[in-house]
């Protein structure tokens, strides 16, 4: 994916939604699909040059591209990946609402 975000905005691969349901039931395709597109959580893939440079931030980033982070559920807009089942979201840093740190 060659998409470079401009301005304030930033670049989230959406995480996969799981294969199975916590009871063992393999879900299907278009089950996973709208899970991953009303996921709340991602993977920071690239951020614009004036992400986090309001007087707020005071230039402070507050996730480095590589972060687990955390969005608004319907925040973005959705852009089309090389895969089908990849999903990623464009959005203005502000959308950013925190990262997870937990390690799996």
């Amino acid at each position: 994916m060659n998409i470079k975000p401009s301005g304030q905005l930033v670049l989230v691969r959406v995480d996969k939604a799981p294969e199975k349901s916590s009871g063992g039931i393999v879900l299907p395709q278009d089950v996973r699909e709208r899970d991953a597109r009303t996921s709340v959580r991602g993977t920071l893939a690239a951020v614009g040059p004036k992400a986090w440079q309001n007087p707020v931030d005071e230039g402070v980033p507050r996730a480095q591209v590589g972060d687990t982070v955390l969005f608004a559920k319907y925040a973005g807009v959705e852009v089309d990946a090389d895969s089908a089942d990849v999903f990623y979201r464009l959005m203005t840093d502000e959308d950013i609402l925190g990262t997870d740190n937990q390690t799996e």
